[in-house]
C-alpha cells in the first residue's frame, strides 16, 4: 500500500449543507455525498500516488 504525502492533496471547502436521515427502528441513517472535483493531487506527488484511490473522513458538525 502506497503512503502519499498530505501536502499533495488538496480539498475544495464545500458550501452546500447535508442533512442525514435519523436512526430509525435499529438502522442508522445514511447518506450518500458525491463531491466532484473537491479533492485533487498535486502535481508534485509521487509517480505511484497519481491516480491512486483516497480515503477521506469528514467530521459532522453543526
Amino acid at each position: 500500500m502506497q503512503v502519499c504525502d498530505p501536502a499533495s492533496v488538496t480539498f475544495t471547502a464545500q458550501t452546500a449543507g447535508w442533512t442525514v436521515p435519523a436512526r430509525d427502528g435499529g438502522i442508522d441513517g445514511a447518506l450518500d455525498v458525491t463531491l466532484t472535483g473537491a479533492v485533487s493531487m498535486g502535481p508534485i506527488a509521487d509517480d505511484a500516488c497519481q491516480g491512486a484511490p483516497l480515503t477521506v473522513y469528514l467530521q459532522a458538525g453543526s
